[in-house]
């Protein structure tokens, strides 16, 4: 994984967070005006996934970096 500085950390993050929301709110829109069978159902969880380890990636990292900061 690169280093990077946390700045740039929560940016990445921020970003997708908001892809997810547009890119969710997008898809819903598209499957509700074409109907049933409703597949955006299967994309949210698959997507929410993606974005909670982004997450996980980023908060461990900032945590580490915390403490080095606390110790200097």
């Amino acid at each position: 994984m690169k280093h990077l500085d946390p700045a740039h950390m929560r940016t990445g993050l921020r970003v997708h967070a908001i892809a997810f929301v547009v890119g969710i709110a997008a898809m819903l829109i598209i499957n509700v005006l074409t109907g049933a069978p409703y597949w955006v159902a299967w994309v949210v969880p698959g997507w929410a996934i993606g974005l909670l380890s982004h997450w996980l990636s980023v908060r461990r990292p900032l945590a580490r970096y915390d403490q080095q900061e606390r110790a200097r």
